[in-house]
């Protein structure tokens, strides 16, 4: 069996330019940070998913837009405060669990916001 170096699998040559990430294609740092202010501003107005964004910082939108934006090819998040898988998990303990229906409210919200 033949393995594949990445320029070979993708066709990227020494030299030519390499396609943009999604974070990039996204709109970078701007892009991610009006996106996940407009869903906040969304799920929390919505009688579904919002008991469980209560007691949510104002400022909460931020962070997570660097954990995304880092996701999606965008610049390490290495802030102490914010970062980490673990980090956000902390967050989450204690908080009561999301049901199916606030998942799909939660879900529609994020499609509503990003059209």
């Amino acid at each position: 069996m033949r393995h594949y170096s990445l320029p070979d699998a993708v066709g990227i040559s020494a030299g030519a330019p390499q396609p943009p990430s999604l974070y990039e294609w996204d709109g970078g740092s701007d892009a991610f940070e009006r996106l996940f202010g407009r869903f906040y501003e969304k799920v929390v107005d919505d009688e579904s998913p919002s008991p469980l964004f209560a007691g949510m910082s104002e400022n909460h939108p931020h962070p997570v837009a660097l954990r995304i934006s880092e996701a999606f090819g965008g610049p390490p998040n290495t802030r102490p405060t914010t970062a980490g898988y673990e980090n956000m998990l902390a967050h989450e303990t204690g908080r009561s669990p999301a049901t199916g229906s606030h998942r799909l409210r939660r879900a529609n919200c994020r499609a509503v916001t990003c059209r």
